[in-house]
């Protein structure tokens, strides 16, 4: 059993946390209200760095180890304003609006991904907003300040892409995306992208059918929301279910060669609580955990075989984090679990 610690709670009730980073024994986070925040990994010390930033919802953030440079990505509340989609930390300079953003950046920036330990290049992704197309940018560090849109191919373009919301990378040429799609059927489903050559080319990935969803007359459906590999082998996906009673059935994706397959795990139990999946995460031992949004984690202590709804404050899990032995939580706080 896991024992559940509150580092840091929510500003506001309806505040998420939504991304994190480790620097130096500290555990950075970015927030939907507009916060960047730092805590100790004991949760004893919290130093707000940015506070209410209200126009602007965090959404990701990538840390480069030493902490001397930073990013996050910002989903503006006002598709039309002239607010920043990126912010830059600098060390000694604090944090600063990106200006040099290619032309398609024009809604915000869902995630953001060093490819490779030695943290020479960052890929961002987005958007969610079902009106404006997804794409993918990347910047090689040794230019900071240059952003570059990447070409996803005319066979993936004819799907429709949605949304782009995540991303992982085990170096720095072999990586995927997710997010979601219309596809020739008019269905919404659940979409990733492989790449193998560093995000100069992007192939669709096969995925499992998870049955039918919704048509593209309600725009609600299927997509992946977040990725978590326990190694580099085995990893896993949360699906979001918008299909709302009619349809109940919540998935998680499973691999264990890489992503190169990958298998639906259903979530049996507390059904009416993960239908619409946020974040997901495992541990070697089996451990488990996702949480729908707004609602209430759940767990498995089997792999993914059963599930039951957690005992432990955490709601609106949105990413886990395994640091050092422990998992953390980013949600309607920041939680660490032993």
């Amino acid at each position: 059993m896991t024992t559940w610690t509150e580092l840091h709670p929510s500003a506001t009730e309806h505040e998420r946390v939504n991304d994190m980073a480790f620097v130096a024994g500290e555990c950075w986070t970015v927030s939907s209200a507009g916060f960047i925040r730092r805590t100790s990994s004991s949760g004893t010390k919290t130093q707000t760095i940015a506070r209410g930033m209200t126009a602007l919802h965090l959404r990701c953030l990538a840390m480069q180890r030493d902490g001397s440079t930073g990013w996050v990505g910002v989903l503006t509340r006002n598709e039309g304003a002239r607010l920043p989609r990126m912010l830059r930390y600098t060390r000694g300079n604090g944090w600063t609006p990106v200006s040099n953003l290619p032309t398609d950046l024009n809604y915000g920036i869902c995630g953001l991904r060093f490819a490779g330990d030695q943290q020479q290049t960052l890929f961002a992704t987005g958007t969610y907003q079902e009106t404006v197309r997804p794409a993918i940018w990347r910047c090689r560090l040794e230019r900071p300040n240059d952003w570059e849109s990447l070409p996803i191919q005319a066979d993936i373009r004819e799907l429709c892409l949605t949304q782009l919301i995540d991303m992982h990378f085990w170096t720095d040429k072999e990586g995927i995306a997710v997010g979601g799609g219309l596809g020739r059927d008019r269905l919404y489903r659940p979409v990733m992208l492989r790449t193998d050559n560093g995000g100069d080319r992007w192939r669709m990935v096969d995925l499992p059918d998870l049955g039918p969803t919704t048509k593209a007359s309600d725009p609600r459906g299927r997509y992946a929301w977040k990725v978590f590999f326990v190694d580099d082998s085995v990893g896993f996906v949360s699906i979001s279910n918008y299909a709302g009673a009619r349809d109940r059935k919540a998935f998680i994706l499973a691999t264990t060669d890489a992503g190169r397959t990958w298998e639906p795990l259903p979530i049996r139990g507390a059904v009416s609580y993960t239908t619409n999946l946020r974040g997901v995460g495992f541990v070697r031992d089996g451990r488990g955990w996702t949480s729908g949004h707004l609602q209430r984690l759940v767990e498995t202590d089997d792999g993914g075989a059963t599930w039951r709804v957690a005992d432990s404050p955490i709601r609106d899990a949105n990413r886990f984090l395994f640091h050092e032995g422990d998992v953390y939580v980013a949600g309607n706080g920041l939680y660490r679990g032993t």
